[in-house]
């Protein structure tokens, strides 16, 4: 059976061994992979127990450990006394059970760094693990050793590291979805329960997505796993979607999705969702409102821009043609003056109540600002249909408004153009190429909102101008239509417009001067300061074919300003000519407006060292407006400044004989059309009338457009002082009207 302790070592020879036992231990050996193999045969003592075991074989680990030759050898011959008695017994252990047994053994580390038997205290210094298998074998016992440190670290890494995983999404506040790379949803965090009313073991199974609302696209999570997948390992990708919740209720949600597929802990993707259906519907808030007029409620201008992109695609899209009208209240400002800006804005509101009652399905209105209110009106059968929508809103617009204790009526003027369709003239004034993409106004889009419209929505809307200014010119309370024809007027306005501003630049402006001469004798006694515009192309130009376009772009009170300054630069300058002649100089409406303009007057006397009564500043008929008595104070305090004041085109309009007393007038001068139609007797009766009066109220006066001896004879007889006109001379440079400016002596 076993040997007897004591007996000494024998050689070990596998030939000594039984053949099936062999067959075993070349079995074991075939299996070892990882492992080392000892085979142990047992000792017995006297009393035939088992004491000891003899190495039969070994690949090498208990040899390792007892650092020497260890076949033949027995385990308490080999290995320290404690450590040998527990191997022993638990050998011994496995001889009596039959059974394979498993363990672990600390061990040592020696100075080379292998496995050795451990000191006393394991807890001091390096240790390793191993892990020991012994499977009795016909009397027998087989050790299968392994070192596992390395590979019980990395399992106790992993279980480390699943546990924190587990910890964090489970108590995160975030919705913490892991899918396949096909979406499917393999964990769910608690916390989607609050968000979706669900309970998240529910969605196991599912694929990502399955929980949008049915206005979702689904290609929404179709592109973000596109992405993820896409990017590396710990790479991301955002999107946000609206999913639905168990009870129905739609929320917004924002996914951050991680690309950990290749992480041995993770091996998915894993989705962050948060809730974002707060701020979503408080960014929606904002943007509505930046896209509505705050005080009629209605869209404005930046909403019209995306309407207008929008209705140029669709048109572009059907061939249906749209229109654009663009309308504005008659007279508002001087409703707004008279009413006040309270009863305006009323005024606004309710009008633009009735103008949105009196849209189709297809139409929709906006407010630019003030008075002006813009119809967009798409998928009209022709462009002639737009004149219909026009009336239609007209009508509603322009009624009756009850203002708390006011009233009035008021009317409205429209500029229309038509695009698309069969208008071929007006569709090519849009730009074609280009054009931005069509913008939703219920859109869920991240673009900052702003005022800047494409050039097709501006080129649109210019044109829509220019036919409202032209239903102003015409008489107001009408529909005009844009076609080339205003198109090309519309073009000569904006380049005039440029040639005005480089006229100011440089210095094509020059102030001509026509005589005025005292009628008894026909000695000058005066000048008129008259504007005049050197051209580089068209020549001399005068003041009534620019000034109007120039009141339609605000050049006015720069072109008014510079006459000003000349006027009064040139008076000073022939101080010394005969007979110490008066300058007559216009004021514009837009000059009276500005309430320095007193100031800015003296300022130039003073400046050019001109006296101020030699001046007679020129105040047309047409200016004097509801404001009289500011415009009175105002002439009052020219006066007081040493200036003289004339009435000009006196008979032209509707002035009250009575301002002739209110106003500080030194002269009148009489209208040209006086002076047309002398022939006609009641002319000649009210001339004499104005003449008399005028003289009673120590007013002198001028007549204006005298251009034959008969017309001057009568002012003779009529009695008036002085006459104007191309009788006497055209309007001139200053030295041929007045001579050569005179030379100072220093």
């Amino acid at each position: 059976m076993g040997e007897t302790p004591g007996a000494g070592p024998t050689h070990a020879n596998l030939d000594d061994y039984p053949t099936d036992l062999l067959a075993v231990v070349l079995r074991a050996i075939g299996s070892l992979g990882t492992y080392s193999l000892t085979l142990l045969r047992p000792l017995h003592g006297p009393d035939g127990d088992v004491v000891d075991f003899r190495v039969v074989a070994d690949t090498g680990l208990t040899a390792g450990l007892a650092g020497e030759r260890s076949v033949g050898r027995t385990l308490r011959e080999l290995l320290p006394p404690e450590f040998a008695e527990r191997l022993v017994g638990r050998n011994r252990a496995a001889l009596v059970t039959g059974a394979t047994t498993r363990e672990d053994f600390v061990l040592g580390v020696g100075e080379d760094g292998a496995a050795t038997v451990p000191a006393a205290d394991p807890a001091v210094g390096p240790v390793r693990l191993g892990e020991v298998l012994r499977v009795p074998a016909d009397g027998h016992v087989v050790v299968l050793w392994r070192d596992v440190t390395e590979a019980r670290q990395a399992q106790h890494e992993l279980q480390v590291a699943t546990a924190r995983f587990q910890r964090l999404v489970e108590h995160a506040s975030d919705t913490i979805l892991v899918t396949t790379a096909d979406r499917v949803i393999t964990y769910a965090s608690p916390s989607l329960g609050a968000v979706l009313n669900v309970d998240p073991e529910s969605l196991l199974g599912t694929r990502f997505g399955s929980f949008y609302s049915a206005r979702q696209d689904v290609s929404v999570g179709e592109d973000l796993y596109a992405r993820v997948l896409a990017a590396p390992c710990g790479g991301t990708a955002r999107a946000e979607a609206e999913v639905v919740r168990g009870d129905g209720s739609p929320r917004r949600v924002a996914y951050v999705a991680t690309n950990w597929l290749e992480d041995p802990v993770v091996g998915g993707v894993v989705i962050n969702a948060l809730d974002i259906t707060e701020q979503h519907e408080a960014q929606q808030r904002l943007r509505q409102q930046a896209l509505t007029d705050m005080l009629t409620r209605l869209p404005n201008r930046r909403w019209l821009g995306r309407a207008l992109d929008r209705a140029i695609a669709a048109s572009r899209a059907s061939g249906r043609p749209f229109a654009l009208l663009l309308l504005d209240v008659d007279n508002f400002k001087v409703l707004n003056d008279s009413l006040g800006h309270s009863a305006g804005d009323r005024l606004l509101v309710e009008m633009s109540h009735r103008m949105a009652s009196a849209l189709g399905p297809r139409e929709s209105i906006a407010r630019l600002g003030g008075d002006e209110f813009v119809v967009v009106a798409e998928h009209l059968a022709d462009p002639a249909d737009a004149t219909g929508v026009a009336r239609r809103i007209a009508d509603a617009a322009g009624t009756r408004y009850d203002l708390g204790d006011l009233a009035t009526h008021v009317t409205v003027s429209i500029g229309m153009v038509t695009h698309g369709g069969t208008d071929d003239g007006v569709a090519r004034t849009v730009p074609a190429a280009g054009e931005p993409a069509q913008v939703d106004h219920g859109a869920d889009d991240d673009e900052d909102v702003d005022d800047r419209l494409s050039a097709g929505a501006e080129a649109l809307l210019a044109h829509a101008d220019a036919a409202l200014y032209e239903a102003k010119h015409r008489g107001r309370d009408r529909v005009e239509v844009f076609d080339p024809a205003l198109r090309e007027r519309v073009l000569h306005r904006i380049h005039l417009e440029s040639e005005l501003h480089r006229a100011l630049e440089d210095d094509e402006l020059t102030l001509h001067w026509q005589p005025i001469v005292r009628t008894a004798d026909s000695v000058p006694v005066g000048v008129e300061a008259l504007l005049r515009w050197h051209h580089p192309r068209r020549g001399l130009l005068p003041a009534a074919r620019f000034l109007p376009v120039a009141g339609e772009v605000g050049l006015v009170p720069a072109l008014c300003h510079w006459a000003l300054d000349a006027a009064l630069r040139s008076a000073a300058q022939w101080r010394a000519a005969p007979g110490r002649p008066v300058f007559f100089v216009n004021l514009a409406a837009a000059q009276l407006a500005q309430p320095t303009l007193v100031e800015d007057l003296a300022s130039m006397a003073q400046r050019y060292g001109l006296d101020p009564a030699r001046v007679q500043l020129e105040v047309a008929e047409d200016v004097l407006g509801a404001d009289v008595q500011r415009l009175t104070d105002q002439l009052r305090r020219m006066r007081e400044h040493g200036f003289r004041i004339a009435l000009d085109d006196f008979g032209a309009g509707n002035t009250a004989l009575t301002w002739l007393r209110r106003l500080p007038i030194d002269t009148l001068k009489l209208d040209r059309d006086f002076t047309a139609t002398l022939g006609e007797r009641p002319t000649r009766v009210v001339v004499r009338s104005i003449v008399r009066l005028a003289a009673d109220l120590g007013i002198e006066t001028v007549a204006e457009g005298v251009e034959t001896v008969e017309q001057l004879e009568f002012y003779a007889e009529a009695g008036c002082d002085y006459t104007q006109g191309y009788l006497h001379g055209r309007p001139g440079p200053a030295d041929e009207v007045i001579g050569p400016a005179p030379v100072r002596r220093v």
